[in-house]
């Protein structure tokens, strides 16, 4: 999967991939580049959806929030990701954080193997962090 951004306009949320409530995405050796939008430049993921990204680079995408992959849960359904063996380059978050990946409550992010390189965010937050 390469999803460059062409259009003019950014979206609102998820540049090249948007990922609604309750839904599942697999991405494998692929290049998620480029995508352009308010929250999520690369991947947008919510509700309860579950997203598996293996193999991959996620890279040069842009957002206000989460510049690379932003999840987010407005329910009890928890959002969840894993990535592993990726790199996460030149994603950046203008505004606010995220710059490589946001995740936010009720979200379970999880990272094995993966790098994280030269991602930009305009605001830096510690709230609540636990990493294991």
């Amino acid at each position: 999967m390469t999803a460059p951004a062409t259009a003019a306009v950014p979206t609102y949320e998820g540049g090249a991939v948007y990922m609604g409530t309750q839904s599942f995405l697999t991405v494998v050796n692929a290049t998620i580049k480029n995508g352009t939008s308010y929250y999520g430049g690369g991947i947008y993921a919510s509700n309860g959806t579950t997203v598996s990204v293996t193999d991959s680079f996620i890279d040069g995408n842009t957002a206000t929030w989460g510049g690379g992959i932003f999840l987010k849960s407005f329910a009890l359904n928890a959002t969840k990701l894993k990535v592993t063996n990726c790199v996460f380059r030149w994603n950046s978050a203008t505004v606010g954080t995220g710059g490589g990946a946001l995740v936010e409550q009720r979200c379970v992010g999880e990272f094995y193997r993966s790098t994280f390189i030269a991602n930009k965010v305009r605001r830096l937050y510690w709230l609540n962090w636990s990493l294991q």
